[in-house]
């Protein structure tokens, strides 16, 4: 097992597309670190050069405590698993494990245990001699699993292995891959694009954007403690409502923020930032609620209920999803319009904030609807998008 760190690591495409910008991170010995970003945000680049599948442009990357910038892929001591299983479709089971070790110049004895011992973890010891085609789509994941685990390698570099699943399965072998991690231990390098696969199996997460990083942390406190709209909006679904408002003061002198008719507080653990920012004579800020933020009305005071009106709603079984007219302007990230963006729902807007409930409100679409505020869910945020702390 190794650690792996980047080191303000650039990466230069000819033509001069840069897709990473000082990239820095450090993955520890025998952790589960995830990648995460929408597309094109350079994850699976990060991947390629660690693995030496692509030349670093400027910057160090290192495996344990040496810099393998120069190193060709086969000596740097990683296995990597693809999106497309990568399997030989002529050889079984077997001989598909086997041919990674043979180019090892393995000795025979050690092959066939290394062999059996990874076909027991991954649950393919009864099916040595079926050919790919004789595969589930799970089974051919285990099997190129199986190819990576048999080397003993120091690292495991993971690029979007589950995204030719279907969703039920795409689960079960995500619990698979989490728990086979954590048995034998070698530290770990995923990439995906979806955020609950990412927080469900990292111990940390890091979250790119355009190339750069922009936090890394357990999945629960990238949750919690965003540290900026980006972010806040990437991780959780469905995505955090954040809307362009004011700091203002009621009428007992309490700071706050607009929000339609309401005045909501601002929390305890912001209030001295936002006097700073009202110092400064800065009153435009961002604000954010989750979905779960939205309860029922009679759980909180009277000064804290909000009407609007049910626009659209996706019933989930255990829960249902609302969407409702926003009584501010919502905010994007890139900075554009409520006209110039769509959100992630087609036909919704970004004038359009999103609610979670338990299933069983009985409504109608066009309804003017009551809504209560947990305003110990709020977030601030400055209007270039850094959070308050």
């Amino acid at each position: 097992m190794a650690t792996v760190e980047c080191k303000t690591v650039n990466k230069i495409f000819p033509g001069g597309v840069q897709a990473l910008h000082d990239l820095s991170f450090r993955a520890n010995d025998g952790e589960f670190l995830v990648l995460v970003g929408p597309s094109g945000c350079g994850k699976s680049t990060a991947l390629r050069l660690i693995a030496g599948l692509e030349a670093v442009t400027s910057g160090t990357v290192q495996i344990g405590d040496e810099c393998v910038n120069d190193r060709p892929p086969q000596r740097r001591d990683i296995a990597m698993v693809f999106q497309n299983y990568a399997l030989y479709p002529h050889k079984t089971v077997r001989k598909n494990l086997d041919f990674p070790l043979r180019m090892m110049k393995m000795g025979k004895d050690e092959r066939r245990e290394r062999i059996a011992r990874a076909a027991k973890l991954l649950g393919l010891e009864d099916k040595p001699d079926r050919k790919p085609k004789e595969l589930s789509g799970g089974q051919r994941q285990r099997v190129a699993m199986g190819r990576a685990i048999v080397r003993d390698p120091a690292v495991f570099l993971m690029d979007e292995p589950l995204s030719n699943l279907d969703a039920k399965l795409r689960v079960e072998i995500r619990a698979e891959i989490a728990e086979l991690q954590r048995r034998i231990g070698i530290t770990t390098i995923y990439v995906t694009h979806d955020q609950v696969e990412a927080m469900t199996l990292g111990d940390r997460v890091a979250v790119l954007r355009d190339g750069r990083l922009q936090q890394i942390a357990p999945a629960q406190q990238l949750y919690e403690h965003p540290v900026n709209t980006f972010v806040a909006s990437f991780i959780g679904s469905p995505r955090m409502n954040i809307f362009q408002t004011k700091l203002i003061r009621s009428e007992k002198g309490q700071l706050a923020i607009r929000f339609g008719s309401l005045r909501l507080p601002v929390p305890d653990g912001l209030l001295d930032a936002c006097k700073s920012l009202e110092k400064q004579g800065t009153e435009e800020i961002l604000a954010g609620l989750r979905p779960e933020a939205f309860v029922a009305p009679g759980s909180v005071e009277e000064k804290w209920r909000l009407q609007t009106v049910l626009r659209a709603a996706e019933e989930l079984g255990h829960e249902e999803i609302l969407y409702l007219d926003s009584p501010e302007t919502m905010h994007t990230d890139e900075g554009q319009t409520p006209e110039e963006d769509a959100s992630d729902m087609e036909g919704h807007t970004e004038s359009t904030m999103v609610a979670r409930f338990p299933a069983g409100r009985k409504m109608r679409l066009g309804e003017a609807i009551m809504l209560g505020v947990d305003v110990s869910k709020l977030y601030i945020f400055r209007m270039d998008g850094s959070a308050l702390s």
